[in-house]
């Protein structure tokens, strides 16, 4: 993916250096060309900042951060999976992180959420021994510190269920702004969490999954 968008970036330069020069430093920073930035439906970290700000242009620098933030988040995930030979779990840890830093990520953008539950669920013998005891006896503890990799792994995909069937169209008719911003900033909340949880919980060496430990057939 990554070569096919150099490629196709290098013909466009080339063909159309102006056009493609304007695109991605003005037209890509653009939200407004497709909806505002803080619309409820854009589940990205810049739609989550604009809300906050309720704005639809929220700083650049900001934008900018946020970009890094998400391909901060996605890459390491991605390269712990590939280092454990699990290139099913690397592509969906930098779609993710491309969800997240991407100016405007529309709900509909977020399909990436039903494998990554499937993972999630093929994953489930990882968190079996996570121990709830907050005074650090339980089997989850290590040195008296939870292992918070396994707790986030055991979180995310509890909150990518219900970001499921989450109804967005609650968010845009609630009257209480703050109930809104605290809707709409789930599905990023969530990949923030499953992202950190596999960066973390990789280290763990489980086997690579497969097209069967996860339940796809064909």
């Amino acid at each position: 993916v990554a070569l096919a968008w150099r490629i196709a970036t290098g013909v466009g330069l080339l063909a159309a250096p102006a056009d493609t020069i304007r695109y991605y430093t003005r037209e890509l920073w653009d939200t407004g060309r497709v909806g505002g930035a803080s619309y409820p439906d854009n589940q990205s970290l810049t739609g989550v900042l604009a809300r906050v700000l309720d704005t639809d242009s929220p700083p650049r620098w900001a934008v900018a951060g946020l970009l890094v933030v998400g391909l901060g988040l996605g890459t390491p995930a991605c390269r712990r999976e590939l280092a454990r030979g699990d290139e099913l779990s690397a592509v969906l840890a930098m779609a993710f992180g491309i969800l997240l830093a991407s100016p405007v990520s529309w709900s509909h953008h977020w399909v990436w959420v039903v494998p990554m539950l499937m993972v999630a669920w093929a994953r489930r013998a990882e968190w079996s021994g996570f121990g709830w005891s907050g005074f650090g006896t339980g089997p989850g503890f290590r040195g008296g510190r939870p292992r918070w990799g396994r707790a986030r792994m055991i979180l995310a995909p509890l909150i990518g269920a219900a970001m499921v069937i989450e109804p967005l169209w609650l968010a845009q008719v609630c009257p209480w702004r703050p109930g809104m911003i605290l809707l709409t900033a789930l599905m990023p909340g969530a990949a923030v969490l499953a992202l950190w949880g596999m960066a973390s919980a990789g280290r763990t060496g489980s086997p690579a999954l497969t097209r069967e430990t996860v339940g796809v057939s064909g």
